[in-house]
């Protein structure tokens, strides 16, 4: 397995003089290489965001559900709130307002209800972080798991066996529901972000489920069967409140240097003749502050070999990014 360093480089200065329209600038740099899993980009990078803890952002319809024997609700998540019981995934029927229940118990704790019965999973905190969460049911077995990232955090058995959710409720994503479609309480709002939203008519097995995980956030990974309730559907529906839709950290599948490498030959054919140059137009006359990052994979053994070279009139070592001491090789290093 490849090791992925980071190098942080910063420079702060009140005297640094880039004469842009005059220098030189070199880059041989390597970019990230981002691999896709092919697959359905509708809704692909685009996130919900949940900005604050009020009643008035969330989604909510009646997606004409049947009856149900067999449940699976995946997502991605990233909380922005640090207290606990708050909800993100709720569907309500007449009568059974906890018809299924999907968020945050106690913090730390994902809880899953059905029909007003419940567990829970200890899965630890991930304030501001993206994490992958699936709750799964079997009616025929009772069978019921919470997975976190891939892996079966809490399996719970005979859960609501021989039964049945049932049929046309209401959902509501990012409130939890006291009644049908209402009722909600700003303390129980879901804060933060959440991306590929999926709900399926049977218990996806530990195998769909660490591929849905394993394939990425950007990926494109599916089950088997189609879901019930597809992210898009999702999208397709009213915002309501603040709630909007955001791009993602993902790559713009109709930008051409997206997943583009510049490739420069190994050691063995090491050149002067290869490199690339230009003049840039950075819109100012000095920096006072800068940044430079970009992702490289080295294919040399050797040390004192740079990939960054800035040069002004005067002064041919105005900004060099590279490296003077060896870091090891055959890595994928990231250098700011």
């Amino acid at each position: 397995q490849r090791r992925v360093r980071e190098a942080v480089v910063s420079t702060q200065s009140t005297g640094t003089s880039l004469q842009h329209y005059r220098n030189m600038f070199a880059l041989p740099a390597l970019l990230a290489v981002v691999g896709l899993v092919a697959g359905d980009s509708v809704g692909h990078n685009k996130i919900l965001d949940f900005p604050t803890a009020t009643t008035e952002n969330y989604i909510s319809y009646n997606p004409d559900l049947p009856a149900l024997t067999g449940l699976t609700v995946c997502a991605w998540q990233q909380k922005s709130y640090s207290d606990d019981k708050r909800y993100w995934f709720s569907y309500a029927v007449s009568g059974s307002e906890n018809e299924i229940i999907l968020g945050e118990k106690e913090k730390g704790n994902y809880v899953f209800y059905l029909a007003s019965n419940n567990f829970g999973a200890d899965a630890g905190s991930f304030d501001n972080q993206w994490v992958h969460v699936c709750a799964a049911w079997d009616s025929e077995s009772g069978v019921s798991t919470i997975s976190v990232n891939g892996e079966a955090n809490q399996v719970q058995e005979d859960f609501k066996k021989g039964q049945s959710i049932k049929a046309g409720g209401n959902l509501v994503i990012g409130q939890e529901q006291d009644s049908v479609g209402g009722r909600f309480d700003a303390n129980q709002a879901y804060v933060g972000r959440l991306y590929n939203i999926n709900v399926w008519d049977y218990a996806l097995n530990s195998t769909e489920v660490a591929f849905l995980y394993e394939s990425g956030f950007c990926g494109f990974g599916t089950a088997e069967v189609d879901p019930i309730i597809s992210y898009a559907d999702l999208l397709a529906q009213d915002l309501n409140g603040a709630l909007s839709v955001i791009d993602g950290p993902c790559i713009d599948l109709e930008d051409a240097s997206e997943g583009k490498i510049l490739r420069f030959p190994p050691q063995s054919q090491a050149s002067t003749a290869n490199f690339l140059q230009f003049t840039p137009d950075f819109g100012t006359e000095e920096f006072g502050a800068f940044s430079i990052c970009t992702w490289f994979f080295k294919t040399y053994s050797d040390t004192s070999r740079y990939f960054l070279s800035y040069a002004e009139s005067g002064l041919d070592n105005s900004i060099i990014l590279g490296e003077q001491a060896k870091l090891g090789s055959g890595s994928t290093m990231k250098a700011c």
